[in-house]
């Protein structure tokens, strides 16, 4: 096996083992993988050379990026720290995957393949941790779910990013499964299995929606059927789980009096899922009101949350709703971003959906309606991998239309 292999699979492998030290030097999260990504960005250096690495249309993105969030940082100061981080984040990690696929050690059916593998992999895991939890043995923190069972980890961090990086294999195998073979039926299972004991409402949400959004455009009479009866047996599933109900029930009861911020004693009756959408919608809301264009500025969120929330609570319990990411994507990025955001992720979307490979297209297509519902970390657990997976919805686009010019 030689360099460039061993780097792919590390480089796949960072997008689930996401082990970092927290605050490092009170800077920032160091993650264990971040050495790798300095070594590539040298590697695609010499490869491609700096200007093709620095100089292209996700980087013009970036700086589109920049310059909303610097005006917003002169109309309302919020420490600079914040914004640099999330600006060199961008580049940093965001290069760092450009250049990997740019120099292609793998196409994009390998580079697929090589994922599947290690979801496959993490959610098989899932089996004897569930095991060992019944058990009365915890290898993982213990979080009690439903019937008796706990929540998996496997090699992520939280089970929500197990869910978000394997949802879209179930979507993968789902997408062609009039044609799997023996084993690919047995990974389908064993996903499905994990995704189950995730017990991620955000993650069985997004395939949901996504079945929604397909069943109509699906050619295949077969396929049509097989998305409605896993729509229908998912949306079952949730609505069972008596958690599901109270979180729906409760988030409804909330929203009722928005913007406004109950007491401490009135939240405190409620679930923390309910309260966490609910405060970081009011925090998203309140900034977009500020300054509806260009919002408050990447890095400025969790600042937010604290001046419309924790100012007013006066509870430090509620600093941990998960204040850094938004608790949502799609509410984080309107709150630093504004209008203008959305802008960028329409041409982002753009970008994301310009490939003829179907497969890879329906696998993106979940793991972004996931993200959004909840995961509001920019820069972690495969946000960059799905953005540029398919090199010529970046790379190539330009020369294919040249091409198919007479």
């Amino acid at each position: 096996m030689n360099y460039r292999n061993i780097l792919s699979w590390l480089m796949l492998l960072s997008l689930f083992f996401t082990i970092s030290v927290k605050n490092f030097y009170s800077l920032f999260d160091f993650y264990w993988f971040y050495p790798l990504y300095v070594l590539v960005i040298l590697i695609a250096i010499k490869t491609i050379g700096i200007r093709q690495l620095c100089l292209n249309r996700y980087t013009k993105i970036v700086a589109i990026i920049g310059i909303s969030s610097f005006i917003s940082l002169m109309i309302n100061p919020y420490p600079f720290l914040d914004f640099s981080k999330q600006i060199l984040g961008f580049l940093f990690i965001g290069i760092t995957w450009y250049g990997f696929i740019k120099m292609q050690w793998l196409n994009k059916e390998q580079l697929l393949k090589r994922y599947v593998q290690i979801a496959v992999f993490a959610a098989f895991l899932c089996i004897p941790e569930q095991i060992l939890h019944v058990l009365n043995i915890h290898i993982t923190p213990l979080k009690g779910a439903w019937l008796g069972l706990f929540r998996c980890y496997s090699i992520c961090d939280e089970p929500f990013f197990l869910a978000l990086l394997i949802s879209p294999v179930f979507i993968y195998y789902m997408g062609k499964i009039n044609s799997l073979l023996l084993r690919e039926k047995l990974s389908l299972i064993i996903i499905a299995i994990a995704l189950f004991f995730t017990f991620s409402g955000a993650a069985w949400l997004g395939i949901l929606i996504y079945f929604l959004l397909t069943i109509f455009t699906v050619k295949s009479v077969r396929l049509k059927i097989i998305y409605f009866l896993s729509l229908i047996a998912i949306l079952s599933m949730m609505l069972m789980y008596h958690g599901t109900q109270k979180r729906i029930f409760q988030t409804i009861v909330l929203f009722k009096n928005f913007p406004a911020i109950p007491s401490y004693e009135t939240l405190e009756t409620y679930n923390s899922s309910s309260r966490s959408i609910y405060l970081n919608a009011v925090v998203t809301w309140m900034q977009f009101k500020n300054n509806p264009l260009l919002g408050g500025g990447l890095g400025s969120h969790h600042l937010a949350y604290q001046k419309h929330v924790l100012n007013q609570i006066k509870n430090p319990i509620f600093k941990h709703y998960n204040a850094s990411d938004g608790a949502s994507g799609a509410l984080r990025w309107l709150s630093e971003m504004g209008l203008i955001g959305i802008f960028i992720l329409g041409l982002l979307f753009r970008r994301i959906r310009k490939t003829s490979h179907q497969e890879i297209k329906n696998s993106k297509s979940v793991y972004w309606l996931i993200r959004l519902i909840h995961a509001g970390n920019f820069f972690s657990h495969g946000s960059f991998y799905w953005l540029f997976i398919d090199e010529n919805s970046w790379f190539n686009l330009n020369a294919d239309n040249e091409k198919g010019k007479p």
